[in-house]
């Protein structure tokens, strides 16, 4: 059960970060060193659900919408059979289950840094196409969530833009080798 097992130090301080109005918990969680956007989900949550070990299982929510995540940003970037492998091994990697089962923001990142990726490789893809702004939009929406989530995500975003640079790069020295070859 997600449950079963006592809050670690650091959940019961998220858990009393989300009870109360939303402006004490807002004070609570501007004077806490994280960004805000899990406390308040969380804030919410337990307005939702109810003060309890509860908290879990919105880790546990975002820790199932990761699989199926992994597996759409594997199938975009190798195929299908990369795709449920890596979704397969994800849902039975030890750490990222462990996470699950946690009351903090570590499932969130790892859900929005999915959508972030996706989207990312779905704007690449569709670049030329009208669907590409939507896609930027949802690029836009969801890696703005994952910064306001963990600061370490920014290196997910540098690393998209040097993607995207060294691409873009790669696009122009081999257009101006064919123009240089015929």
């Amino acid at each position: 059960d997600v449950c079963s097992s006592d809050l670690w130090l650091d959940e019961s301080i998220t858990l009393y970060n989300s009870q109360g109005t939303f402006v004490e918990s807002l004070n609570s969680i501007l004077n806490d060193i994280h960004p805000p956007f899990y406390f308040i989900l969380s804030h919410y949550w337990v307005r939702l659900f109810g003060v309890s070990e509860n908290l879990r299982y919105m880790s546990l929510l975002f820790g199932i919408a990761s699989i199926v995540l992994i597996y759409l940003v594997a199938k975009e970037s190798f195929g299908t059979k990369v795709g449920l492998f890596s979704a397969i091994l994800y849902s039975f990697s030890n750490m990222t289950t462990h996470y699950f089962f946690e009351a903090r923001m570590y499932s969130l990142i790892l859900l929005l840094s999915l959508c972030s990726m996706y989207a990312f490789i779905m704007y690449l893809k569709y670049n030329v196409n009208q669907s590409s702004q939507r896609w930027f939009i949802l690029y836009i929406l969801f890696t703005t969530m994952m910064l306001y989530t963990h600061y370490l995500s920014g290196l997910i975003v540098f690393a998209q833009i040097l993607y995207y640079v060294v691409s873009e790069y790669n696009k122009t020295v081999n257009f101006e080798i064919k123009k240089n070859i015929v």
